[in-house]
């Protein structure tokens, strides 16, 4: 609610606007007084600015893998695990919370350039708060803890109303119904996500296909034994 009246303030504000000081206003020049946010020499078209921005992606998933895996990535992971425990292994919890911090701030900051480039002229209500939810919604279905569940998620959110859209005519705005009732599902019975619960889901599967083929399938017959055997132990002793 206070993402939305934030919306609200600034799109009844038009800030930023582009005029001299915190608040300053101007009709000058663009729609709302703003110069268009100028993209690197490397992506000035539009195909070589979606391949800046998949080197720049590439980037940042090699800068956070490399925090996962190292000393701050075992910080992290045993600080979410249980905080008492962390802190009595000597973990300095203050200072990797903010390193955390820290980083997925940087990180925000580099897409939010990205995605002000791309849109040329960024407004208060070019990003809304109907976005943000879906993008929240989308990471906790894909999965908070791995950095693949970063990728479904983008997946999810870019690939699924181009398909919705583009190839089946449906509204995307059903998508919310779909992601709400994918978050609730996360958020009741798999808090890791798609990443983790579908392998654990698709072993459970295999093992009862398995259990179902094992019934069907006919008992093997034992083979006879030869004739002479049969005559033996029909012999009295």
């Amino acid at each position: 609610m206070f993402a939305g009246a934030t919306t609200v303030v600034l799109g009844a504000t038009q800030f930023p606007n582009g005029g001299h000081g915190f608040l300053g206003y101007t009709t000058n020049g663009s729609l709302i007084g703003l110069k268009a946010v100028r993209r690197p020499e490397l992506g000035t078209s539009d195909v070589a600015y979606y391949r800046y921005v998949v080197i720049v992606a590439t980037i940042m998933f090699l800068v956070a893998l490399v925090h996962v895996a190292a000393k701050p990535g075992r910080a992290w992971a045993s600080i979410r695990e249980s905080e008492p425990a962390a802190l009595a292994a000597g973990v300095n919890t203050v200072l990797y919370k903010l390193w955390a911090f820290g980083l997925s701030s940087f990180m925000t900051g580099v897409a939010g350039c990205l995605l002000a480039a791309q849109i040329g002229e960024p407004r208060a209500i070019t990003f809304q708060t109907q976005d943000s939810l879906t993008l929240a919604a989308t990471a906790l279905i894909g999965g908070i803890f791995s950095l693949w569940g970063a990728i479904v998620a983008g997946l999810f959110n870019q690939l699924l109303p181009f398909i919705f859209q583009a190839q089946w005519g449906i509204n995307p705005n059903f998508l919310l119904i779909l992601f709400g009732a994918g978050l609730l599902q996360v958020l009741l019975t798999a808090p890791g996500g798609l990443v983790d619960q579908l392998p654990k889901d698709m072993a459970n599967l295999g093992r009862l296909a398995w259990r179902g083929v094992r019934r069907i399938s006919p008992a093997k017959k034992e083979p006879e034994p030869p004739k002479e055997a049969q005559e033996a132990k029909e012999e009295p002793t």
